[in-house]
Parts: C-alpha cells; structure tokens; sequence
C-alpha cells in the first residue's frame, strides 16, 4: 500500500528536510552554547557530546510530529488495503495477529500514542475497518 500511494518518497522527503532543519539549528545554537562551555568553537572535539546532546534534544521535539506524520501515512495505507479488499474482517484479524505477536498494548494512552507511536492504535485501525468498510467487527 505504501508504495502505492508514494509514502516512501513522502518520508524520504520529510526526513531530507527535518535533518536539513535539524543540523541548521544545531549550526545556529551550537556555537554560542560551546563557547558558553569555555570550548573554541565547534570544531573542537571535546564538543561532540556537546553537539550530541544538541541534537538529542532536537530529535526529541520532532518526535510528536514525526510520528503525526507516519500515522496519516499508516491510515491512508489502510484505507487503501480496505477500499481493495473490502475485507474488514481480514484486516481487524491481522492487525489482532500482529499486535498479538508483537505484543503491542491495542488500547494505547492517547497522550503516549501521540508522543511516540508511529502506527495507529490497534483499537483505532479496528474502528477504521469497521466504519469504512461498513462491516461489524
């Protein structure tokens, strides 16, 4: 489905430009942040824990977004699956599987889900089936 729908080039994309973004901030706050340290600048070695710290902290505050992102990705991917099939019961019966084999809570926090989920929630990919295709699951 994901190749289908292009969401390769799509994540391919987002990705290019938040380490593009990424690397920029880390270019503008790095320098002063360093020399704040007492180091010479940003090309000094002992600054690289400095610079992975940076950008931990950056990675961190795209996280949600990232993972908003995948999961528009992940349910236009279903709603392909389920406008081809028509399945819904198929579909309910593999993400069950799946979430079964690896041992994923189907019912997640909203807030957790948000912050670090890059799939749907099983409960909601379930909802989705059943509203789509119109079947009771």
């Amino acid at each position: 489905c994901h190749h289908v729908k292009n969401h390769i080039w799509y994540g391919m994309a987002a990705q290019s430009f938040l380490t593009f973004a990424a690397f920029y901030a880390a270019y503008r706050v790095l320098p002063p942040l360093a020399r704040s340290f007492g180091f010479s600048g940003t090309e000094d070695v002992a600054n690289f824990p400095l610079m992975a710290l940076v950008m931990t902290i950056l990675s961190l505050a795209a996280l949600p977004a990232v993972n908003f992102f995948s999961r528009q990705l992940e349910t236009a991917a279903d709603l392909y699956a389920l406008d081809v099939t028509g399945d819904a019961l198929a579909f309910v019966s593999s993400m069950e599987k799946l979430a079964d084999i690896n041992l994923v809570n189907k019912t997640p926090n909203k807030i957790v889900e948000f912050i670090f989920h890059s799939h749907p929630s099983v409960e909601d990919r379930v909802k989705l089936a059943a509203d789509r295709v119109g079947q009771n699951v």
